[in-house]
């Protein structure tokens, strides 16, 4: 008997169906029509040749396993329960002015709630050296990794990324607001070049590019959102917010504390926005493996809206550069649906 291995799973959207590989983070996508035909015939004869050949594949690819029947019950499934061992998993600061003081408050109550990840975002120019000293304040923290927005200066030397790029913490660095590209400054892993400004409204982009595959990003993607499920923000005025583009303020980091502001139900309810629950994302094979935004949104009066910048059609499984494209918007009106 064939059996769909444990480690992979379908998740099936209004025309196409994904089945994922959450072992080996592949992806193999047909229409439903294939989809319902190749369960159908797995363990009887197939009925075309292409569905035979689809199979082939899968079984070579150990998505569908050949198992004793006796056997069939006495594989376990794979637990989709996320548990994550921190009450915030990861936190944007941004930066304008140096107040060691202040980001020492913001670091300790971050180690409080056991928070791993932060993002530095520096929206003015400051020396690598200030950014060395910021760093240390981490050493005796929970946070184990630090991606670094960086302004762009004229007396920036590739030694000075290099020996940045040497603290084990810092994962990836974005040098922001180039004036153009400096050929001084030389291909470093880990670090990103952009001429573009650190424009927080140039977030939320919906693509294949930002597809997770990883089976803690699936787990997750069911029950909760996996932009702001366990984030916390605070801007260069020290404003706590879910994100920083949300104008919704949760109280300043002068007079209010990170874990009183996560017993606000206001602030939390966007952690259980899920993709399940969003207009179009729910008809969306990629669903489960997408980013989300909730600060850019169709319609601002309704939280469950589409995302702004998906230009994805699920219901004809087409992107903007693939023949018959049509946006959502134009298929339901001309299909005379509702959102949904």
């Amino acid at each position: 008997m064939y059996k769909l291995a444990s480690n992979c799973k379908v998740i099936k959207g209004y025309r196409n169906s994904i089945i994922i590989d959450l072992q080996h983070q592949k992806m193999y996508r047909y229409d439903n029509e294939i989809i319902n035909l190749l369960f159908n015939d797995v363990n009887s004869y197939f009925s075309s040749v292409e569905i035979e050949g689809i199979f082939e594949e899968l079984l070579r690819n150990d998505v569908f396993i050949n198992i004793d029947s006796d056997d069939y019950d006495n594989f376990s499934k794979l637990s989709l329960k996320y548990e994550y061992p921190a009450i915030i998993n990861n936190s944007i600061i941004e930066i304008d002015t140096i107040k060691y003081e202040v980001l020492n408050t913001i670091f300790n109550q971050l180690n409080d709630l056991l928070c791993k990840h932060i993002e530095l975002r520096f929206i003015v120019e400051i020396g690598l050296k200030k950014i060395d000293s910021i760093l240390k304040l981490l050493d005796t923290t929970t946070i184990q990794t630090a991606d670094l927005h960086i302004k762009y200066y004229s007396r920036l030397q590739i030694s000075d990324l290099i020996n940045l790029k040497k603290n084990k913490r810092v994962h990836w660095v974005v040098l922001h607001s180039m004036p153009e590209y400096d050929i001084n400054l030389k291909q470093i892993d880990g670090v990103v070049y952009t001429t573009e400004s650190l424009d927080n409204h140039s977030c939320g982009v919906i693509s294949p590019f930002y597809f997770s595959q990883h089976i803690n990003h699936f787990t997750e993607s069911l029950k909760f959102n996996t932009c702001l499920n366990r984030k916390i923000c605070i801007n260069s005025n020290g404003d706590i917010k879910n994100c920083l583009v949300f104008d919704q303020v949760f109280g300043n980091i002068k007079n209010t504390k990170l874990k009183d502001v996560l017993r606000d139900s206001g602030f939390v309810r966007f952690w259980h926005i899920k993709k399940d629950n969003i207009e179009t994302c729910s008809k969306c094979e990629f669903r489960h493996l997408c980013t989300d935004c909730r600060a850019f949104i169709k319609d601002i009066h309704n939280i469950n809206s589409q995302p702004s910048k998906c230009f994805y059609n699920p219901f004809i499984g087409r992107w903007p550069d693939e023949p018959d494209y049509i946006p959502v918007e134009e298929w339901k009106k001309f299909n005379k649906i509702s959102n949904s």
